[in-house]
């Protein structure tokens, strides 16, 4: 009776683990914060009580051939926040880096944003542009 006790929790533990481990790999919690940018543009970020998860934006960048490339970016590693709230990050891709700077309060993230980018011969970046999202 002891040994089918044990193995009844053991099979508990097990299930919760897994049960967690799922929800982790998945990205689920935190709450989605939608907002704009400077330019007018989207801005979805996943809100955690002490990181961030940048889901997904779109940025106008000057390129040096003299024009103008509309840009969406995704698919972003977690940033986390300081003790006061202070989010100060550069993710590093293939081609591009993204800098943010912002302030989390209460599931609320406002700062700017800065991508800069290499396409083939020519350099992309923006100005820095501010943000404001709130979930």
């Amino acid at each position: 009776m002891f040994r089918n006790a044990i193995t009844l929790m053991a099979c508990f533990v097990l299930a919760a683990v897994m049960t967690s481990a799922c929800a982790m790999a998945a990205g689920q919690g935190g709450k989605l914060a939608r907002g704009q940018t400077g330019q007018g543009r989207s801005i979805r970020i996943r809100v955690f009580p002490k990181r961030i998860k940048i889901e997904g934006f779109s940025i106008e960048l000057h390129c040096s051939g003299g024009y103008r490339l509309i840009d969406s970016e995704s698919n972003f590693m977690p940033s986390a926040a300081s003790r006061k709230g202070q989010i100060h990050d550069a993710q590093v891709g293939d081609t591009d880096e993204i800098l943010i700077r912002g302030h989390l309060r209460s599931y609320k993230l406002k700062g700017r944003i800065r991508v800069r980018d290499h396409l083939g011969r020519h350099r992309c970046s923006s100005p820095w542009v501010p943000f404001n999202t709130h979930a």
